[in-house]
């Protein structure tokens, strides 16, 4: 049984300038200390080393594979376990340009395999949607920043 982990956030500032911000990885360090890409293209099918900050300290290293990227609208990748179907996931970030030309930005994750009903409750995951909020808290200061908000 799958679930879902979502959160959305306002950022007054254009797809593009979002886009840029959420992109250029190699600028995470300046605006956010929750999450660093540390190796890895951002091309459909390349695979990342991502650092993820904890809650209590220290870091878990997750090796996505891209498997969308639509500029100024989408990036996704997907983690798998060693064996797929025990605990994978998919992560989403959506923008969606509104009618004023800010952009909602939609970050989400599928959690799914045949652990995923037994890890829904896991500390770890009850703290993500934390994480998810924090993390577009940053892309939006960062965005801002760069329009002059």
């Amino acid at each position: 049984m799958a679930f879902t982990i979502s959160t959305e956030t306002r950022i007054e500032a254009d797809p593009a300038t979002v886009w840029s911000v959420l992109t250029t990885v190699e600028a995470w360090p300046l605006w956010t200390s929750r999450m660093r890409i540390q190796s890895g293209d951002l091309a459909k099918g390349k695979r990342l080393r991502v650092s993820v900050a904890q809650p209590r300290g220290g870091h878990v290293i997750h090796a996505p594979r891209i498997t969308a990227i639509v500029p100024a609208r989408r990036l996704q990748w997907v983690r798998r376990t060693a064996l797929p179907g025990i605990f994978d996931s998919k992560r989403d970030f959506v923008l969606t340009e509104t009618e004023s030309g800010a952009t909602t930005l939609l970050s989400k994750e599928v959690f799914s395999g045949l652990l995923a009903p037994l890890l829904r409750d896991s500390t770890s995951v009850r703290e993500a949607e934390a994480r998810f909020e924090g993390l577009n808290g940053d892309i939006k200061a960062r965005a801002e920043d760069l329009r002059g908000v």
